[in-house]
C-alpha cells in the first residue's frame, strides 16, 4: 500500500544502458523507491524469461494496420472483417471458409485493424502465436551493450562528417565571395 505518494514524471533518455541514472521525484519514502527498483527490475527481468515480446518491443515495430496481412516469419494469414476494408464479399467468404479448414493458418480477429511491422524485412504480425519477435528482442536485449556502443559511435562519426561537411561550405562559400 502506497501512502502520500506524489511525484513528478521525469523524461529521460540513456543511450549506455551500463550508467547509473538518478531520477528526481518528491518526496518518496525510501522503502517505495525500494519498491520501484525491485518493481522495475523484475519487470525487466522477467521479460527475458516471457513467452512473448513486450508491448514496448512491438510500439517500436508497429507501423500499420490493415484487414489482412500475412506473417513474414511464419506464413500465417490474419484477417479481420470487422474493419472498413476493400474487401470484397468474395475474399471475405474465401478467408473464413478457409480459416474454418484450417484455424491455425488463417487466424481471424476481431476488430478494427491488425497491428503489424516490419522487422528484419519481414512483416511481424502482432498477437501471431509464432511470436518470432520474441526472438529478435532477446538478442536485442542481450546485445544492448554492443548496440549501444555501436549508436554511440555512429552518432559520433555523423556528427564529425556534418561538423567536416558545414566547414567544407563555409570554405567554398568564402572562396566564393
Amino acid at each position: 500500500m502506497i501512502r502520500g505518494l506524489w511525484g513528478s514524471l521525469v523524461a529521460f533518455q540513456v543511450w549506455d544502458l551500463t550508467t547509473p541514472v538518478q531520477i528526481r521525484a518528491a518526496p518518496f519514502v525510501f522503502y517505495h523507491i525500494n519498491s520501484f527498483k525491485e518493481n522495475y527490475t523484475l519487470y525487466f527481468m522477467s521479460q527475458n524469461n516471457s513467452p512473448r515480446a513486450s508491448d514496448l518491443f512491438w510500439d517500436a515495430i508497429i507501423n500499420a494496420g490493415t484487414g489482412v496481412v500475412e506473417c513474414g516469419f511464419c506464413g500465417r494469414t490474419h484477417f479481420t472483417l470487422d474493419g472498413d476494408y476493400d474487401l470484397s464479399r468474395d475474399e471475405a467468404a474465401d478467408l473464413l471458409r478457409k480459416h474454418r479448414h484450417n484455424p491455425e493458418q488463417y487466424v481471424q480477429h476481431h476488430g478494427d485493424s491488425i497491428s503489424w511491422g516490419y522487422l528484419d524485412g519481414k512483416q511481424a504480425v502482432y498477437e501471431c502465436s509464432c511470436d518470432k519477435v520474441r526472438k529478435y528482442e532477446q538478442s536485442f536485449w542481450n546485445s544492448r551493450h554492443v548496440i549501444a556502443k555501436y549508436f554511440t559511435a555512429k552518432a559520433k562519426a555523423l556528427t564529425d562528417l556534418a561538423s567536416d561537411t558545414q566547414n567544407l561550405a563555409s570554405k567554398v562559400a568564402e572562396a566564393t565571395e
